[in-house]
């Protein structure tokens, strides 16, 4: 039984480890991402046994990356280069940081969302909110962006 347990987690991290590490490497450099990379799979390895199998196991590990990024980004609190987004008007740090001074939930979808451009359907299932409720997350989230970043209250 662990042979098989072992040959599916195997098959599970091969099929997702540049998936994990690609994400990773959005926010931090080779090193870090693959300091996630493990902990991610140390955690799928730890608690597959309770993935109940309500969602593809991809997002289920995709959501345990995000939170695993999002903990680090937290944590560290320093400037954070992230290659694909680049803006005229404003250094992905000053983004980042606006962001981190949101709830937990609202940041997280600020990210999925607006950062990594995932559908609601998809942020909903990684933060296991309702559609609905990311919507709301993610209007709040943009209007309050807005109002730190621009310093009032802007209109649509």
């Amino acid at each position: 039984m662990k042979k098989e347990l072992e040959k599916e987690f195997d098959n599970i991290f091969w099929e997702n480890k540049e998936f994990v590490f690609n994400i990773a490497r959005k926010y931090f450099d080779d090193v870090e991402s693959e300091d996630i990379l493990q902990e991610v799979f140390i955690k799928v390895y730890v608690n597959y046994k309770s993935f109940r199998g309500d969602s593809n196991i991809k997002t289920w590990i995709y959501r345990i990356t995000v939170n695993e990024i999002y903990k680090r980004l937290k944590k560290k609190k320093r400037e954070i280069e992230m290659p694909n987004i680049e803006s005229n008007r404003i250094e992905i740090k000053e983004i980042l940081d606006i962001i981190n001074t949101m709830p937990e939930k609202r940041a997280k979808v600020m990210i999925l969302r607006g950062i990594d451009n995932l559908d609601y359907q998809t942020v909903s299932k990684i933060i296991g909110i309702s559609v609905e409720s990311a919507k709301n997350l993610y209007s709040l989230g943009v209007k309050d962006f807005r109002q730190k970043f621009f310093g009032q209250e802007v209109n649509k």
